[in-house]
């Protein structure tokens, strides 16, 4: 779908923020331009506040695995793109039943 966009989120609750000892989860932002639903996905890879960066690499290089879990949420990042823009993704709705099982499956190598 052409107005679909796709963002990186980090602590989309702010519990991070709130309490630095708390880690929060990476999700990946589904937002359509034209209604602005928005819906998000989950990447379970799960980080404090300090290893956050804002300049969209996400995970610092302060985190010891923070360059594989960086190449971890930007597959999921590709995947989730490459079926927003395939011919299986034809309403929003559609974003909801994408093939998850791949991001679970994924995303069991999480290092702390």
């Amino acid at each position: 779908m052409e107005t679909l966009t796709l963002r990186i989120v980090f602590d989309q609750k702010g519990k991070a923020k709130k309490d630095p000892k708390k880690k929060a989860m990476i999700h990946i932002e589904v937002r359509d331009t034209v209604t602005n639903q928005k819906t998000y996905i989950p990447t379970n890879v799960k980080i404090l506040f300090e290893h956050h960066t804002k300049d969209g690499t996400i995970i610092s290089s302060k985190h010891p695995n923070g360059a594989i879990l960086r190449k971890n949420v930007q597959s999921i990042f590709n995947r989730i793109e490459a079926f927003v823009l395939s011919e299986k993704c034809k309403k929003f709705e559609d974003i909801q039943n994408w093939d998850k099982k791949d991001v679970n499956n994924e995303s069991m190598l999480v290092f702390t």
